[in-house]
């Protein structure tokens, strides 16, 4: 089986407010990078939060 994965930048900067840490979609040539992997080469998930507003 096969996922589709959308990159986000590293952790460098955690909101001052929340504590969290703040990431960005990760982008080549000005598009959003995606790709297709296997399954089982995913470590782990992570969810994401929207910071609607600012």
């Amino acid at each position: 089986p096969l996922a589709y994965v959308e990159w986000f930048t590293a952790f460098h900067v955690v909101d001052p407010i929340t504590g969290m840490n703040v990431v960005a979609p990760s982008t080549r040539s000005h598009c959003r990078y995606a790709t297709v992997i296997p399954v089982t080469d995913i470590v782990r998930s992570c969810h994401l939060i929207p910071n609607w507003g600012r």
